[in-house]
């Protein structure tokens, strides 16, 4: 208690050092709780269900060109019937519904799912009931279960809420329980309905598929268990299954293993950043421990033994590495709410995340080691005092040893070389993002909106309900001023996919091994909306209308693939196998990025909305001018065709585009962030190595100025030092990048992470830096007046 004491008061009396040191530690210190609570809840913890790590996410594979797809109801039931390693398989359906009660009509992101889905899972409800048999028989479905945020936000929280009746899609439903917060699906849950053909359905793809594991199963024995299911059903149902297999992977892998390169890259930089930051500290505990040489001498001769005075130096110097700590978790409760705000919407579990105990543990473990890892260096030096040349040489300021001097370097080259390393990797994130953001998506964006409807079925059934809602609206949308184009299709690049087969008439192919395309339902001016430009033939016209004639339009890609060195106009084609049902190709686009900019635009065909409407329905709207204020237009306009109907997000097309490449632009962001900070520091730290050089070096200066020295003379003898410093730092940062930019190979598009280019940029920006850090000390030593100097000598 002594010690800790006389710690306090130490640092009381230094408050410039302590305000240094403490903005310093409390900085790197919250940044890296910050980021390793999204680490720790995102990649760590395992996820909120007992046993979590048997539960794993079945999907369809048909390689190479579908390798991850979802599920048909046929193979779903007949994967639950005939494996052997899961003891539960559930299924879900996502999708959107409208709740028309009262006042304005709102639209719900739900699921249906299997009545087993809550219980295979190991979860319950926090109020009311789970699903139970016979609530998914056919003309059922009337019963929900309520996400607790939904529960809050819609309903107030009101405790009576189980056993109410609601309407969804026009149909009455009784809510029969509300999950708790820690459950975090979605808004609701409603009872998956299959009827007898549904069952039979093994082509139709859209179920989600997630299993628990027998304890007694490997993840190796249940893969091959129903790869073998698939095997025997490609046999069985070869029109459909041939090439069809399953894939599977752990559920929380499946969820988080495309983040995990980028969070584990910003834990590693800012993990650098604060080691940069504490090898500051580190500087400044030498500089002080010197100042203080006399201090310690002192007490070494009245008694003081050296392991007595180190053990004091410690303390002082974890209570540094506590106080840090201590503002570091108010740093990082602050920190993590930036983050998720800065975040892209598509980080898994990120409402989960939060400062809790185990971010806590991690804070303290990390203020004792920065405490007690930077601390120790200095604390060893400053208590190898030899009294007589201490207490000899304390009045002119040279009982600094070469040691202490050495350290005092070598920590400002492991910053330089760090802040290579981050400098490096942040140059890499910006050029990768640069190039991507120059990748043309086939469609522009710019001027242009979208929103999204879902029509219950019980008011819209059937094709010509669902086709003239949709006609009405784009007339509508097409009236309001300013706007240029408006046009409907069921699916948009960036947003998911509709992927169908299709036969090429003249082609005789067995149906299981016919291509497939990405599908859009369009209305005529959607290629104009978009911006899609047509390459040969003609862009459907009113006149395209579900009938004997059927036309479709292709993408270029899928013309060059499938109709090589010919022309594809007036050749047929048979969407989705429907017997003797042929649509003749009368146009060519251009390729649309349907999966993000840095893949490839897959082979796509248009049909006429009227041809094949649907029920989900997205409009795309064209201006000439600003998109600002037209969201108001559109929403009257939806609503004038059908007051009940509620709209989804009206946002600008260009919001796809962003959202598509908003993992990379968060990277980079804080990278760049990181280096900043990492390129200030290290500067800071090279101009306190030379600030500190030139108080040690006043006399030799002096006498170099007697003698005749010059003023270049006087800069280049303190900015060569420097120099080497800064040479040695960055020669050690190309190295380290070398090695360690290896692991963002995943993070990069069209750059390489050796790129010379990037090396050679980080290495110039920290060259200049450190060298305006040398010259300002440098010019301080110019000014020194060898009078002066050789008096205090």
């Amino acid at each position: 208690m002594n010690d800790i004491r006389f710690a306090f008061r130490q640092l009381g009396k230094s408050p410039g050092f302590t305000i240094v040191a403490l903005l310093t530690l409390t900085i790197g210190i919250g940044a890296c709780t910050a980021i390793f609570s999204v680490v720790n809840r995102v990649l760590l913890q395992p996820l909120a269900y007992p046993h979590s790590e048997q539960i794993v996410r079945i999907r369809a594979s048909h390689p190479p060109d579908m390798p991850v797809f979802s599920v048909s109801v046929g193979d779903f039931f007949d994967w639950r019937r005939r494996t052997k390693s899961f003891s539960d398989i559930a299924a879900l359906d996502s999708g959107a519904f409208n709740l028309t009660d009262s006042g304005e009509p709102v639209r719900v992101n739900g699921v249906r799912v299997t009545l087993n889905y809550l219980s295979m899972l190991g979860v319950h409800p926090a109020m009311g009931r789970d699903f139970v048999a016979g609530e998914d028989a056919a003309g059922r479905g009337d019963v929900a279960i309520l996400g607790e945020g939904f529960w809050t936000r819609q309903f107030g929280g009101r405790a009576d809420i189980v056993g109410q009746v609601i309407h969804i899609d026009g149909n009455p439903v009784t809510i029969i329980g509300v999950m708790d917060r820690e459950f975090h699906g979605r808004d609701l849950m409603l009872p998956a309905v299959f009827s007898p053909d549904d069952l039979k359905n093994h082509g139709g793809h859209y179920l989600d598929a997630i299993a628990r594991l027998k304890p007694d199963v490997t993840l190796a024995q249940a893969e091959g268990d129903i790869k073998a299911v698939a095997a025997g059903l490609e046999k069985e149902y070869p029109d459909s299954n041939k090439g069809w297999t399953a894939y599977m992977k752990p559920l929380r892998e499946e969820m988080v293993g495309r983040v995990r390169p980028q969070l584990l890259a910003l834990l590693a930089a800012v993990g650098f950043l604060l080691f940069i930051g504490c090898a500051n500290v580190a500087n400044l505990l030498l500089v002080r421990a010197s100042a203080r040489s006399r201090e310690i001498a002192v007490r070494s001769a009245i008694g003081a033994s050296r392991g007595r005075i180190v053990r004091q130096l410690i303390v002082e110097h974890l209570v540094l590495g506590l106080l840090g700590g201590l503002g570091g978790i108010l740093a990082a409760y602050w920190g993590v709410h930036l983050l998720l705000s800065l975040a892209p919407n598509g980080i898994p579990r990120s409402a989960e995340v939060r400062v809790d105990l185990w971010a806590l543990a991690f804070n303290v473990v990390l203020a004792l080691l920065t405490g007690v890892g930077f601390g120790l260096a200095p604390a060893l030096h400053a208590a190898r005092v030899d009294l007589n040349s201490v207490l000899k040489d304390a009045a002119r300021g040279s009982s600094e040893g070469h040691s202490r001097h050495r350290l005092r370097n070598s920590l400002v080259i492991a910053e330089l070389t760090i802040a290579v390393v981050l400098l490096v990797g942040a140059g890499l994130l910006m050029r990768s993002f640069t190039r991507l953001e120059r990748i043309d998506p086939g469609f522009r964006a710019e001027s242009a909106m979208v929103a999204d409807v879902s029509l219950p079925d019980k008011k819209y059934h059937g094709d010509a309900k669902q086709a003239a809602f949709a006609a009405q609206v784009c007339e509508r949308l097409s009236a309001i001023p300013g706007v240029t184009h408006a046009a409907a299709t069921q699916s948009l690049p960036f947003g998911g996919d509709y992927v169908l087969s299709f036969a090429i008439d003249g082609k005789n192919v067995a149906v299981g091994d016919q291509p497939a395309a990405n599908y859009y339902a369009v209305t005529p001016d959607y290629f104009k909306a978009m911006g899609i430009p047509l390459l040969r033939g003609r862009l459907f016209t009113q006149g395209d209308a579900a009938g004997t004639h059927l036309v479709t339009i292709v993408s270029q890609t899928l013309a060059a693939r499938f109709f090589p060195g010919t022309d594809p106009i007036g050749r047929r084609i048979n969407i989705q196998n429907d017997t003797g049902v042929w649509s003749e190709i009368v146009g060519v686009v251009g390729d649309v990025k349907q999966y993000g900019l840095a893949t490839d635009a897959p082979p796509a065909n248009y049909e006429p909305f009227a041809q094949h409407p649907f029920g989900f329905q997205t409009f795309v709207v064209s201006t000439s001018g600003a998109t600002a204020g037209l969201s108001g237009g559109i929403r009257s306009a939806i609503r004038s065709v059908d007051p009940e109907q509620p709209v989804g997000s009206i946002r600008p097309l260009t919001e796809l585009v962003k959202g598509s490449v908003s993992s990379q632009h968060f990277a980079m962001s804080l990278f760049m962030v990181f280096s900043a900070a990492a390129l200030l520091l290290a500067s800071i730290g090279i101009y306190g190595v030379m600030a500190y050089s030139v108080t040690q070096r006043t006399g030799e200066i002096g006498v170099r100025m007697a003698l005749g020295a010059q003023h270049g003379d006087i800069l280049w003898l303190i900015a060569g030092q420097g120099v080497r410093l800064i040479a040695i730092g960055i020669a050690g940062g190309l190295v380290a990048s070398l090695i360690l930019t290896r692991f963002m190979a995943s993070m990069l598009y069209g750059v390489g992470a050796a790129d010379p280019m990037t090396m050679a940029g980080a290495c110039a920006v920290l060259g200049v830096a450190g060298f305006a850090a040398c010259l300002l000390s440098a010019a301080r030593a110019t000014r020194i007046e060898p009078i002066a100097a050789l008096r205090g000598d």
